[in-house]
């Protein structure tokens, strides 16, 4: 009996290198099957997004500036470290009403104002500021605005627009949160900006040109830019003239095909390598199983030889 435990013993130990093996084996296919089914959430994520508007837009925005992109996917997980809510660029959180005057729109506005982020105070400005040139290291314009949209007034009563020839003001044809808006007001004037699609007669442009608080006007596929030197009296004003150009922005881009089938083939992979995954992390649940079974049954046979080998006796339920 004493041989026959020292026999079970070494039959155990052996067992247990067994159980050690099969469960490094199993932990293996269940780590795979947990990266896979993640990297699948991950890929069917990807592919609704791309679908989307909003999914685009972002995907353009990497594009276009992957700076401002790596700035906003940061923002949108740490909102609480600001006192106010902080808003990504226009070219995502803003949008033209009327697709008609997108070009007219950006004729008015610079490549900045697409991509700064907008604040409610300087204290989040500067924090964000912070975060953007010293921890993430990249470029990103960021500007305060604390003046609410309704303290932007416009220079000429909308219901006298119609008889100038404009269709109204930029403000008008954006939407948008009401802090980003008044920014572009503060930097852009986009709500003293008149607009119109179709032409206007040269009177009309004097008129619009003559009125110290109209900067600049769109109309047709023409921009006016007008410069007043008060210095030197009301008649020193020149008018800058220029032909609108297509829009890179806030335009509505079909899927791109080729990346949705990329991403579905991604898919079909990761779907194929999961069932892979799932069946071989059951077989060696099952396997790793029957070894602790096993190992059971020799660990109470040398409890047996122990108790015969010592002369005693215990009742075994």
């Amino acid at each position: 009996s004493c041989l026959s435990q020292r026999e079970k013993r070494h039959e155990l130990r052996e067992k247990d290198e067994e159980v050690a093996e099969a469960n490094d084996e199993y932990q293996k296919f269940k780590a795979s099957y947990t990266t896979a089914n993640a990297d699948l959430s991950k890929a069917k994520a990807d592919l609704q997004s791309l679908e989307s508007k909003e999914g685009q837009a972002l995907k353009q925005l990497w594009r276009l500036n992957s700076d401002v992109a790596r700035v906003w996917e940061w923002l949108k997980d740490n909102q609480k470290e600001f006192s106010q809510e902080v808003f990504g660029p226009p070219f995502l959180t803003c949008s033209v009403k009327d697709p008609r005057y997108s070009d007219l729109i950006q004729a008015v506005l610079q490549q900045d104002d697409f991509f700064c982020f907008t604040t409610q105070n300087t204290r989040d400005l500067k924090r964000l500021n912070h975060q953007i040139y010293k921890e993430l290291k990249v470029s990103a314009a960021v500007r305060a605005s604390e003046r609410p949209l309704s303290s932007y007034q416009p220079p000429i009563p909308r219901e006298q627009l119609a008889e100038m020839g404009f269709d109204g003001y930029i403000l008008d044809f954006l939407e948008g949160p009401e802090p980003v808006l008044a920014m572009l007001c503060a930097n852009r004037n986009i709500h003293a900006s008149l607009v119109s699609l179709k032409d206007i007669t040269d009177d009309q442009a004097e008129q619009a040109r003559q009125n110290p608080r109209i900067g600049q006007f769109v109309v047709g596929r023409r921009c006016y830019r007008t410069t007043r030197r008060p210095d030197l009296g009301p008649s020193a004003v020149s008018t800058r003239v220029t032909v609108v150009q297509k829009g890179r922005y806030w335009t509505d881009q079909p899927v791109d095909e080729g990346e949705k089938a990329g991403v579905q083939r991604r898919i079909n992979e990761l779907e194929q390598q999961l069932a892979e995954f799932e069946t071989q992390t059951k077989a060696a649940f099952s396997k790793l199983k029957q070894l602790r079974i096993e190992r059971g049954d020799i660990d109470k046979a040398i409890v047996r030889s122990r108790i015969l080998c010592t002369g005693i006796c215990y009742v075994v339920y």
